[in-house]
């Protein structure tokens, strides 16, 4: 029996997402670990000390599911499928909708409708030369804006920035606004953009959401600088 539901069209999905700081980043990392880790075969960057004991026969399963996704394209299937283990998905996290959006934002890397796709880079010795960039799967002409890359930004107080972040084990990810003076964590699947002095790409930041704008024609990589609007990721490049 075919349990397989309608193709769906490429979702539409900003960067608001209804979430505190703390629900963000455990949503990024049990999101990141069902899709990225288990498609590129290694554990990519985490937030927070989240234990997730999956084992290979699941992550196969898991394979298996976003190979198929990428044929029929539901993403309302492949997240059902993803999340019907309570053992690694919380009954909570699976009915949550902000959850399952941020689910979404992650399998658009692995539609090839959306223009972008994840791959491993070994560029990075802070990442032990183990880590993952974002790569543009088609060619996106100047002035175009890449709205199926998405990034999430919650914002931190001074004392939860102590309390939390860590040199070098979770702080790979975070601006300072110094407009709100607050530190803010850049989450989701923009969060692989990596940092380059010469970039092709720009992502602003709008209030609800986090797309890029090529400025020239391309890993994605990135500078940090701050506009009126708030914290914003300038200079992106493909390569």
């Amino acid at each position: 029996m075919n349990t397989t539901k309608k193709k769906s069209s490429i979702p539409i999905i900003t960067g608001y997402h209804r979430m505190t700081w703390r629900e963000l980043a455990e949503a990024d990392d049990l999101a990141s670990a069902l899709t990225v880790d288990v498609m590129l075969g290694f554990v990519t960057h985490k937030m927070t000390e989240m234990k997730l004991r999956i084992t290979e026969r699941i992550k196969t399963k898991f394979r298996e599911t976003i190979i198929a996704f990428q044929k029929h394209k539901c993403y309302e299937t492949a997240f059902d499928q993803l999340t019907a283990d309570s053992n690694i998905v919380r009954r909570s996290w699976r009915s949550d909708l902000r959850f399952k959006e941020h689910v979404f934002r992650y399998l658009l890397l692995f539609d090839d409708r959306s223009g972008v796709e994840i791959r491993p880079c070994m560029r990075y010795a802070s990442e032990n030369h183990v880590g993952a960039a974002i790569f543009a799967s088609k060619d996106w002409s100047k002035g175009s804006r890449i709205t199926t890359l998405v990034g999430c930004i919650a914002e931190l107080n001074l004392a939860e920035e102590v309390a939390f972040l860590q040199h070098r084990k979770n702080d790979f990810s975070v601006m300072y606004s110094s407009r709100k003076n607050c530190s803010q964590l850049w989450l989701g699947p923009a969060a692989y953009v990596n940092h380059d002095c010469q970039p092709n790409c720009e992502v602003i930041h709008f209030i609800h959401s986090v797309p890029v704008d090529v400025i020239f024609d391309f890993i994605l990589l990135c500078i940090f600088v701050e506009s009126r609007q708030g914290a914003k990721l300038r200079s992106v490049s493909f390569s």
